[in-house]
């Protein structure tokens, strides 16, 4: 058996390698030439799946450790009778943990009361339902859209679910919807001109799903019209060449890499092998099965801040990642940060991995820290 597999994938080495011929690449190296006399193809999101890259292969399975799919022509596959395996849910922590970290620079930076806000959410899969989990916990008021949901569970949902222009009255929007055109609910431009025109003073956009969910034009014209609005965004049109217009213009620009942590690399990895190992009716070998059984440790940190939400910011410091990338868009390097960024990232831990000193085992901090995972000692 041959796998080519990206070579950025966790542990791709020691959990793949014992099945077969390993050839590791690029994602964005992964061409049709690469692929043609190979079984098993192991992506991320960087590597289009399309009719072209196909037209040659023997591929009998396309692993992708993402949870969305808008990367890969998922019709053609089906049509070659070619396995899709996803690891959807499996950065779901990692991606609310930066929503929790841009809400935390909206409360510090922005001024926006958490305790009289209500936080509107765009999609219910895995990311959003676990958002609106950990924001219910804290006693934050939750307002959700997934029509698609909606339509599945029947009339019935009505109260569960509400419509984009209600989502456009609250004062926190989080995005987390696929992206997608030709469905009853699409979702690209999902976010247009009339939205954003709508949204009340002083709101928080944050979006982790998809660039072309928000009509890019649009938010670029209404952040010039309305400085008042505060964006967090990690996802681009154009990927890895993101508008320089638009990054300079958002309050916190990141590149692609809410989802990215060791917890949902490592999760993501072995979803991916658990499905390679039933399609292919083989067996993973003890010692690896062990490796990746092993819990992951905590980390120590120290807290100089009472504040829960400038702590998180310690752990997660978007502030930062944000400079850099846009010092490197603003020198025309974006393709080269958005790789090397998102490396140097995989090894960041989730906020539930840290046991905090310092921190006011109290009120609204044990609230938070406790809604988190976070530890304090």
């Amino acid at each position: 058996m041959k796998i080519v597999a990206d070579a950025g994938l966790y542990k791709v080495q020691e959990l793949f390698a014992e099945f077969g011929e390993l050839e590791l690449l690029s994602g964005r190296d992964i061409d049709a030439a690469a692929i043609k006399d190979t079984d098993a193809l192991l992506i991320r999101s960087v590597t289009s799946v399309t009719t072209e890259l196909l037209k040659d292969s023997s591929i009998k399975f396309v692993g992708t450790a993402t949870s969305g799919t808008d990367h890969i022509d998922v019709e053609s596959l089906h049509g070659r009778g070619i396995v899709l395996a996803d690891a959807r849910g499996s950065n779901a922590n990692a991606v609310v943990d930066y929503c929790f970290a841009g809400i935390g620079y909206g409360v510090i930076h922005r001024g926006i009361d958490i305790k009289q806000s209500r936080v509107g959410i765009v999609g219910h899969g895995c990311v959003g339902s676990l958002l609106a989990r950990k924001l219910n916990a804290m006693g934050v008021e939750t307002c959700l859209c997934d029509p698609p949901l909606q339509e599945a569970a029947g009339p019935q949902s009505t109260d569960k679910y509400s419509t984009l222009d209600d989502i456009a009255q609250c004062q926190i929007v989080s995005l987390h919807v696929p992206l997608t055109n030709n469905t009853r609910h699409p979702t690209l431009d999902l976010i247009d001109a009339e939205f954003l025109r709508s949204l009340p003073q002083g709101t928080l956009l944050i979006n982790t799903c998809r660039g072309s969910v928000v009509n890019e034009t649009a938010l670029l014209q209404v952040l010039g019209e309305r400085p008042d609005l505060c964006c967090v965004v990690d996802v681009w049109e154009n990927e890895p060449a993101p508008s320089s217009d638009l990054v300079m213009a958002v309050d916190l620009a990141t590149p692609h890499i809410a989802g990215y942590s060791l917890e949902a690399k490592r999760s993501a990895t072995r979803q991916l092998l658990d499905q390679f190992c039933q399609h292919f009716g083989v067996t993973v070998a003890h010692t690896a099965d062990t490796a990746e059984s092993k819990p992951v440790a905590f980390l120590a940190a120290e807290c100089r801040s009472a504040n829960v939400w400038e702590a998180i910011l310690e752990m997660l410091p978007l502030e930062r990642i944000s400079e850099e990338f846009k010092a490197s868009v603003a020198a025309g390097n974006s393709q080269q940060a958005f790789d090397e960024m998102r490396k140097k990232l995989v090894t960041r831990r989730e906020l539930c991995s840290y046991r905090m000193s310092g921190m006011t085992p109290k009120g609204e901090q044990r609230l938070v820290g406790n809604v988190l995972g976070i530890e304090s000692v």
